[in-house]
């Protein structure tokens, strides 16, 4: 069962309040805007408890109550528009509510910085005038600006927004679909003189039809290849293609809670399994005897390496591949192994890799109830028990959170 089939399932009346969103309910960003924070708490409680009773009611689990967000909005670090085109007019949104091919257009959203609406309102002036202008490198496509997700034809397709809660310094990634990237030089000249806070630009050539801003076709343009975010006296590198937890208050909150639950002594080695940038792993470093992180995404994994450098952090390793397959040609013994999986959850033979390094300890940070349930039904075949499962409210507004869940072998 998928997790949106649970949420139509529960049996949950929520107290609804007057969408602070213009855009809602047609925008498919915020599900939960109209309903009370606590009451989104209690809901995201019952998609938990609703998951495991779907998926293994067998399973003897204590859910803690969920740790509450800090910020409700403006929380966004990074967030991805789409280009829609209406009467010649362009401009930048999110996805409509169960179309995929629609682009709603968003003027303010509230998940993302105020300086971030006004990134995506100026680049759709720009675009409509530049296209609009014969002497503009850009009138060329006039006919077909846009990205056509029906037609797979258009030039612009996507604006990542990524911004530095701690610096307030914005990284901007614009994705097209075929490699015109000297078109788009008066853009970033105008953009970056008209935003000082941004300090990086990038430009990603995504020519396929599949619908996503990620292509490994992608160049720096202007500034600096990174901007940083400092969580509790770390900082941390991000790039255009690193994961990075895209709350970061509450990513503060959510490894200062796997550092006190993984309880790791000074003579642990621990595994910081799909580790991106190296965020968990520096982070517990300093308890740790040595750490070693796997991660399959090289960028990520440059980026890892740079933060460890800055940080500080000399006991940590970095491999490069895929989690089955570094575990596959490698020999390792940890005594605790951290995992932070996709929402697809480990693939079988990850979880059975990570299984047999019979480590003491297994703490599984999950962003999908439906693919953690699953593992953990098998994680606890193979001799673990769960000793601990705390929820974190990385995602206010939408039904979407974070869990920590601590397992021990017997």
């Amino acid at each position: 069962m998928k997790l949106k089939e649970i949420i139509r399932s529960l049996d949950f009346q929520p107290v609804k309040i007057t969408s602070p969103c213009p855009h809602y309910p047609l925008c498919g960003g915020c599900q939960l805007i109209d309903v009370a924070y606590p009451q989104q708490l209690e809901l995201k409680e019952q998609i938990i408890k609703k998951a495991k009773a779907q998926t293994c009611p067998q399973l003897p689990v204590t859910v803690q109550p969920v740790i509450p967000a800090l910020d409700t909005t403006y929380y966004r670090n990074k967030m991805e528009f789409s280009f829609g085109c209406k009467d010649e007019n362009i401009y930048l949104g999110l996805k409509k509510r169960a179309d995929f091919a629609c682009v709603i257009k968003t003027d303010h959203c509230l998940l993302q910085s105020p300086i971030a609406n006004q990134i995506l309102q100026w680049a759709s002036k720009y675009f409509t005038a530049s296209f609009q202008d014969s002497t503009s490198p850009l009138y060329p496509y006039q006919d077909q600006p846009v990205w056509d997700h029906l037609k797979h034809k258009g030039l612009l397709r996507y604006l990542g927004v990524r911004h530095s809660k701690t610096h307030d310094q914005f990284l901007i990634n614009l994705v097209i679909s075929k490699d015109e990237r000297p078109l788009f030089q008066d853009f970033i000249t105008k953009l970056t003189a008209q935003f000082s806070q941004i300090v990086s630009v990038y430009i990603t050539v995504q020519d396929t039809i599949s619908d996503t801003a990620f292509s490994e076709n992608i160049e720096h343009v202007f500034g600096t290849k990174t901007i940083s975010e400092d969580l509790n006296g770390y900082q941390f590198e991000i790039s255009p293609l690193s994961f990075f937890q895209t709350n970061t208050t509450q990513a503060k909150v959510l490894y200062q809670k796997i550092l006190e639950l993984a309880d790791i002594q000074p003579q642990d080695l621990v595994m910081d399994l799909y580790c991106g940038t190296g965020t968990i792993g520096i982070y517990v470093a300093a308890k740790a005897r040595q750490v070693i992180g796997i991660e399959e995404v090289e960028q990520a994994v440059t980026n890892a390496r740079l933060n460890a450098q800055h940080n500080q952090v000399t006991n940590i390793e970095f491999y490069l591949g895929r989690v089955k397959n570094i575990l596959k040609f490698n020999k390792f013994e940890p005594n605790v192994v951290i995992v932070d999986p996709p929402r697809s959850g480990l693939v079988p033979k990850a979880l059975q890799r990570t299984l047999s390094l019979q480590a003491r300890k297994l703490v599984y940070v999950s962003c999908n109830p439906v693919t953690l349930f699953h593992d953990l039904q098998i994680i606890c075949k193979s001799g673990y028990q769960i000793k601990h499962f705390q929820p974190v409210d990385m995602f206010p507004n939408t039904y979407h959170l974070e869990s920590i869940v601590v397992l021990e072998r017997n």
